[in-house]
């Protein structure tokens, strides 16, 4: 049989104090006047049981369940972005929250019912999240919900978006080129072309090309092809 789950009455139990004592201290509260013994007596009886709070529950206090969930297109299956996965991990760690990730594989009602799942969990949050940096229209389901666009861009959608700085990318490398001394003879190749599924170009082409040429532009340099 499973070992019995620790709960708040043991720990109160087990500290000599009320179990409103110990539901105060172990939630770190400073609006109820509690000693310091007594509150040294709960954290080291929670400690000894190994107690671990009923997320769920608090969940029904504080209006939080500390969960984010990361719906991608094809972000998890690729082995191209696994940074992007690792830092949203890392960071939700950092602040004691769980990543919930999803991957519909660029299939729009796989897409909804994944965010429906999500919300069904209560997430605080939802990362909004794609393999290229692309124009979105996300789900309905996430209008008026809190969401961070991750590597894609929504016009007209109230989120805040999160994309590589291409433009700057671009930059760099005309002045990499040009501190080598190279004025002519410069070709770029690379993605910028449209493609069926994003026939105004690639957003990261278009701004690498974008910096490349402004910079080579202002130093008398061009592009020969």
């Amino acid at each position: 049989m499973p070992e019995r789950r620790v709960t708040m009455a043991d720990v109160a139990r087990e500290a000599g104090v009320s179990p409103t004592t110990a539901s105060f201290a172990l939630s770190g509260r400073t609006d109820m006047r509690i000693s310091d013994a007594s509150r040294e007596r709960v954290l080291e009886a929670a400690r000894r049981l190994g107690y671990r709070p009923n997320v769920t529950a608090r969940s029904l206090r504080t209006k939080s369940t500390q969960t984010i969930g990361f719906v991608s297109d094809r972000i998890t299956t690729t082995p191209f972005a696994g940074d992007v996965i690792r830092g949203a991990m890392e960071a939700a760690r950092e602040r004691d929250h769980l990543l919930f990730i999803t991957e519909a594989g660029g299939d729009r009602a796989a897409e909804s019912a994944l965010v429906h799942a999500l919300l069904d969990r209560q997430v605080d949050a939802v990362i909004y999240a794609t393999m290229f940096t692309r124009y979105v229209t996300p789900p309905k389901e996430l209008f008026g919900r809190r969401v961070v666009l991750l590597n894609c861009l929504a016009p007209g959608f109230d989120a805040p978006s999160v994309v590589p700085d291409e433009l700057e990318a671009g930059r760099d490398a005309a002045r990499a080129l040009l501190a080598a001394g190279h004025t002519d003879g410069i070709w770029a190749i690379g993605g910028h072309q449209a493609v069926p599924a994003t026939p105004e170009g690639i957003i990261a082409g278009n701004e690498r090309m974008r910096g490349l040429e402004e910079v080579l532009r202002e130093n008398g340099a061009h592009l020969d092809g």
